[in-house]
């Protein structure tokens, strides 16, 4: 086995080798680096079979290395090794793709030996589903293509033969190319609702520092282009985090997208933030003046193709609060929701960040 250890500390690199010497067998090697830089060049191949990495580095503080080892693309596991005995840092470590989180006062042989080899496992298969993954979000490009299409040409062939007719159409006759109209719209958006939701299962995901007061705007910009609907958005000042861009677009269009279609009234959403010191998280609120919905069926909203009234009177896939869910949770975030029939809807969005 060919381990690669990022250690400054002497004392610690000592130890830390004496305990690899007695959990693995005789022709196991180890190769020490004091600084993360140098560490992240060897990373880029596949000569190591496991990486032990210190978090604070001569050239690197604790925010830097996280940040650089989130986004590095390596076939070798990496468990890191730290004096920092956080819950909530290692959540954040294992969302950005460590494979485990070790603090060092807990080390011994038996513990190394296990963590070391099920790391390996685990990063042998999280590399066989991102080879899956990827080959499922070409298909459902591909997919996606060939079904827009056609329901294009659907939806413009109906239109050529109403034109053609033109007076001849009767009453009867006018109905039935609504319904068709209907449902080749309802087909288009559960198309859409397919491909987001699929597309969103992305197991290696890099992060960048997402202004969220941008978001908001170009989802405003957005529906302004496609809803019928007035309605009014009150946002106060909200934080950059760590995130896909491309997936908080989603999250928030869908969010704030339910609160317009789901409402008798002139839609009013108040979007706001909160900073909780205790789980040093950031809390986005989405507050509706909406329809809201029995507190029985909070936990349900979230599955997949689940809805709560018929698709006569409110359009749509069933999709968007799963496809909001699964963006959630690649972020490592939690989302609940607090509602009663008539008086609206809250969504709380909370996303961990780790402090630099």
């Amino acid at each position: 086995m060919q381990i690669l250890l990022v250690e400054d500390n002497q004392d610690h690199a000592l130890l830390i080798q004496d305990l690899i010497g007695s959990a693995f067998s005789d022709d196991t090697s180890v190769h020490t680096e004091e600084n993360l830089l140098p560490a992240m060049d060897l990373l880029s191949d596949k000569t190591f079979d496991i990486c032990l990495c210190d978090l604070q580095l001569p050239d690197s503080s604790i925010g830097e290395t996280i940040d650089r080892l989130k986004q590095i693309e390596t076939c070798v596991p990496i468990i890191i090794l730290t004096s920092i005995n956080d819950e909530n840092v290692a959540h954040k470590l294992l969302t950005y793709g460590m494979q485990d989180f070790l603090p060092k006062d807990e080390l011994n042989i038996n513990l190394l030996h296990r963590i070391c080899t099920y790391a390996i496992k685990r990063k042998q298969q999280q590399i066989l589903l991102e080879e899956r993954t990827s080959d499922m979000e070409a298909f459902c490009r591909s997919l996606s293509h060939d079904f827009k299409g056609m329901v294009r040409r659907i939806g413009s062939s109906s239109k050529i033969i109403q034109e053609k007719l033109g007076e001849a159409i009767t009453e009867e006759l006018s109905d039935w190319f609504r319904l068709l109209d209907t449902n080749v719209n309802a087909i288009g958006a559960l198309e859409k609702g397919l491909y987001d939701y699929l597309s969103t299962n992305n197991l290696a995901i890099v992060t960048t520092e997402v202004d969220l007061n941008v978001v908001v705007e170009e989802v405003c910009a957005t529906l302004e282009g496609g809803e019928d609907q007035s309605y009014n958005i009150a946002v106060s000042e909200l934080p950059s985090i760590n995130g896909v861009r491309s997936q908080l677009f989603i999250l928030f269009y869908n969010l704030i997208q339910n609160a317009i279609k789901y409402n008798e009234n002139e839609p009013k959403i108040n979007i706001a933030h909160q900073f909780n010191k205790k789980s040093h998280s950031h809390v986005i609120t989405f507050k509706d003046n909406g329809i809201g919905m029995k507190e029985e069926y909070l936990k349900k909203i979230f599955s997949p193709f689940y809805r709560l009234h018929s698709d006569r009177k409110y359009q749509g896939s069933g999709l968007g609060l799963s496809i909001v869910k699964r963006i959630v949770e690649n972020h490592g975030a939690d989302i609940r929701v607090e509602s009663k029939e008539g008086s609206g809807s809250c969504f709380f969005v909370s996303f961990s960040q780790l402090e630099h």
